[in-house]
């Protein structure tokens, strides 16, 4: 064999080794894009996914939050509402007392009238007072 021919015998050998390795390079990119191709959509869902479970995380977070706001004012709310309950009772009471107090004082000047004038009309009126005020029913007619 020649020169000639070992060279082109290597060339050749040479040729198919390039040949046989550029085909293997573009077998593997080929693979890549594939598996590119293939994956980005489940890789976007996944993002997305995780993207829209943030938001809920924060969107639950900021609901706790005003819920918990909002406990604290009903908290404080019931609060007062026991406070101004508890003063409007003792006012009343109070009040009850006064009124007590004023138709004993009204019941006595009618008595008085009644035995220093002997009028019928005001007979009338301390027994409607008796009944009505002092023993809380209904007046009788």
């Amino acid at each position: 064999m020649t020169r000639w021919e070992k060279f082109v015998s290597w060339l050749a050998e040479s040729w198919g080794y390039f040949a046989a390795a550029v085909a293997g390079g573009l077998l593997i990119l080929s693979a890549i894009k594939i598996y590119k191709t293939l994956a980005d959509p489940v890789k976007e869902k996944k993002k997305k996914r995780a993207d829209k479970e943030a938001e809920v995380d924060e969107r639950l977070g900021k609901l706790e939050e005003h819920d918990k706001k909002d406990m604290e004012r009903f908290d404080e709310f019931d609060k007062k509402l026991d406070r101004v309950e508890k003063d409007f009772n003792e006012r009343m009471e109070k009040q009850e007392d006064t009124n007590q107090i004023m138709l004993e004082s009204l019941l006595s000047i009618v008595t008085h009238m009644i035995d220093g004038n002997g009028i019928d009309g005001l007979k009338d009126a301390r027994k409607t007072l008796i009944t009505a005020v002092i023993k809380r029913d209904k007046p009788v007619s």
